[in-house]
């Protein structure tokens, strides 16, 4: 295969000004999209993620229908849990739902922490995706749950919402919650080195339900399990790694101590209060409210531009949501706000 070339996204990452400011939508490839609901009727979520010519054929739709500038491959944050032994299924209008949610030190005793050959899925996936974006001039970005995160699925058994659930039992079991978070710390890194192996040209980490804690409990159960991936990620020259979180404006003087490249901006902080926080080195990602999609206002061009021109002065920006796309959303409406973002000057 010939040598990648030079793409925006991985420009933008390292703070470089490509000729065109580059865009992609969490959770770009889903249910807003008549094409995949035309595979989804015929095979389920898990079904879907772990067969990697389906895992492929989802990826790609976006790219092609909408002309993103970065695939970002299909899968879940929570197929690290399932591979340590905590298996979940998807139940429509309910997400995610475990079989066995941990109640119980001896479960976490049990999960298991090397999880070889338990993701190959992934890693075949990728490995089908390169040649078809390497055709397409686009680059692949993988991603993973962190530690945080996908313990509390583990635990909630489901969305972990309201949170207290998952509070009340980190609390009353604390050494099992280290436990717990120190085996899916080991368990992501070796992930995201199995998905650089295979190919992807960066990866984002979502610790995305950090908006439920306190900084306390942000440095007690999250922080240093981040850093504990963070450190075990084997990243070669060229590739960008980004990090995720709601709340983004309380723990991104955290994150910035992290090797990473890009911090992703949600919806509820001021972009140009992080571009003037944030230092310069440190790319920005975001951060346009998904719900402006499914109602769309009759200045979202404007908001889309307003965002645009914040960002100008600085290197490296970019534009993305500030949370994934909502399944009411018009597929149209993304591919106009892909239009205006490449025609912005």
């Amino acid at each position: 295969m010939e040598k990648d070339p030079k793409y925006p996204l991985i420009e933008a990452a390292f703070g470089r000004q490509p000729d065109r400011v580059p865009i992609w939508f969490m959770r770009q490839a889903g249910r807003y999209m008549a094409s995949y609901q035309a595979i989804k009727a015929k095979h389920s979520f898990v079904e879907m993620i772990q067969t990697p010519e389906l895992a492929m054929e989802v990826t790609l739709q976006p790219i092609d229908e909408l002309g993103v500038d970065a695939a970002i491959l299909f899968s879940d944050i929570l197929v690290t849990a399932s591979a340590m032994g905590c298996r979940f299924d998807y139940v429509e209008g309910k997400g995610p739902l475990f079989a066995d949610p941990i109640r119980t030190a001896a479960q976490v005793a049990a999960l298991r922490d090397t999880v070889e050959g338990r993701l190959d899925f992934v890693s075949n996936a990728i490995q089908l995706l390169l040649p078809e974006l390497h055709h397409r001039n686009r680059p692949l970005i993988g991603f993973a749950g962190a530690p945080f995160t996908v313990a509390a699925f583990m635990i909630a058994g489901k969305s972990p919402h309201p949170f207290s659930q998952v509070r009340s039992w980190m609390q009353e079991h604390p050494i099992a919650t280290a436990q717990l978070l120190e085996k899916l710390a080991r368990v992501t890194a070796t992930y995201i080195n199995a998905q650089i192996q295979a190919g992807v040209h960066a990866i984002q980490l979502f610790d995305t339900l950090l908006d439920q804690l306190s900084i306390a409990e942000f440095e007690a159960w999250a922080w240093p399990y981040i850093q504990s991936v963070m450190a075990g990620i084997q990243r070669p020259e060229g590739l960008p790694l980004i990090m995720f979180s709601k709340s983004i404006d309380r723990f991104w003087p955290h994150f910035i101590q992290l090797p990473i490249q890009v911090i992703s901006v949600d919806a509820h902080t001021s972009m140009v209060t992080m571009a003037a926080s944030v230092p310069a080195e440190i790319a920005l990602q975001g951060n346009l409210d998904p719900q402006l999609l499914i109602h769309p206002p009759q200045d979202l061009k404007a908001q889309v531009e307003a965002i645009l021109a914040s960002m100008r002065p600085r290197p490296g920006f970019i534009f993305n949501l500030g949370h994934g796309i909502i399944k009411e959303t018009n597929p149209q409406t993304v591919k106009n706000i892909v239009e205006w973002v490449h025609d912005f000057r």
